[in-house]
């Protein structure tokens, strides 16, 4: 009985021993399970067939764009005679308002030396007529004075 004793005492710690390592073990294998499904794709190499097939595949989705781009550009150029065009077109009547501008501002001028002439020739020949009659009356007032003298005219 000693033995088997013993052997109970012996037991004892191992059968504890091999219920906690039970109650790890499912744990741990499932964390080392996770830890390993997760590392597969990074061991994961891509073969010539797959990097083809990528290349097919980018290749494929680019042509649409490719196409698009071409349209755009061709669109923009479009776009681009449009505007010139239409500059053109201002230019020119920009320049037809400018040259009918110039012709209003002649006539401006042109009226306002007339009117300028119209006021102004009359009030000068009016200063020249009275120049003139105040010359010839400061003359008649020369001879007058020397009538006087003479005593040829009676006051």
């Amino acid at each position: 009985m000693s033995q088997q004793r013993i052997r109970t005492i012996v037991d004892i710690p191992l059968l504890l021993l091999r219920k906690a390592e039970e109650k790890l073990m499912k744990p741990l294998l499932c964390m080392i399970l996770f830890l390993f499904a997760i590392s597969l794709p990074c061991f994961g190499e891509l073969t010539e067939n797959d990097i083809r097939q990528i290349r097919q595949v980018i290749r494929e989705e680019l042509e649409p764009i490719k196409i698009e781009i071409a349209t755009i550009k061709g669109d923009i150029k479009v776009l681009e005679t449009r505007i010139t065009e239409l500059d053109n077109r201002m230019t020119e009547k920009f320049k037809a308002v400018e040259d009918k501008i110039s012709l209003i501002q002649w006539f401006i001028g042109l009226l306002v030396a007339i009117v300028v002439a119209a006021i102004a020739i009359p009030q000068l020949l009016i200063l020249y007529r009275e120049k003139k009659e105040s010359k010839e009356i400061d003359e008649l007032k020369d001879i007058i004075v020397e009538l006087k003298g003479k005593k040829v005219i009676m006051p």
